[in-house]
């Protein structure tokens, strides 16, 4: 699906990079995508970056932090171009 891509780097778009001197998310193939389910896409951390549920929730070491919420913004972000992708494709599948 033309949409799990653009889902998917807008999310990774918008992750912050520590200074830590290891391999960050934002920098690899880090969440993974379950497009199985009809009209659902699932992207979850791979279970190398789990701790991205931290930042995200502001939870754990995080818990002084406000949440970051980067999937949830980075999936309402591209919303508009998802529904406009769906309705591209199901008009095609149509005709």
């Amino acid at each position: 699906m033309k949409i799990t891509p653009l889902i998917e780097r807008s999310i990774l778009g918008l992750m912050s990079i520590t200074n830590r001197k290891k391999k960050h998310a934002k920098m690899f193939k880090s969440l993974s995508t379950n497009n199985k389910i009809n009209l659902t896409i699932i992207l979850k951390p791979k279970p190398k970056f789990q701790y991205l549920v931290f930042p995200d929730l502001g939870v754990g070491t995080s818990i002084k932090n406000a949440p970051q919420r980067f999937m949830e913004r980075g999936v309402e972000r591209e919303t508009n171009q998802s529904i406009e992708e769906c309705n591209k494709a199901l008009l095609e599948e149509i005709n």
